[in-house]
């Protein structure tokens, strides 16, 4: 559970420069660190059951293998995390988006 719980902080890290970034108007990346957070979180989640900790296209693909088909989760949170990736990719490398 040390693995967890460093993944958790990993979390509220992030989610304390995603308010920073807002408070700054910095949308690229609040963008950045909004996705980052809940990767932290849900590898947190992943880590806590059991599941193994990969990729960021793996973990798009886990979300829905162990908690949206299983009904643990929504699909509509399940998509959340694929938007919030593509929408960190866009502020990252696009210039206009």
């Amino acid at each position: 559970m040390d693995l967890v719980k460093l993944y958790w902080e990993k979390y509220e890290d992030t989610w304390t420069e995603l308010e920073l970034s807002i408070k700054a108007a910095k949308w690229n990346m609040a963008a950045n660190r909004l996705y980052y957070s809940l990767f932290h979180a849900t590898t947190a989640l992943f880590v806590k059951d059991g599941h193994k900790v990969g990729t960021h296209r793996g973990t798009k693909a886990a979300i829905g293998e162990h908690y949206v088909l299983t009904g643990k989760m929504s699909a509509e949170h399940g998509r959340l995390f694929a938007q919030l990736s593509s929408l960190r990719d866009k502020a990252d490398y696009d210039v206009i988006f």
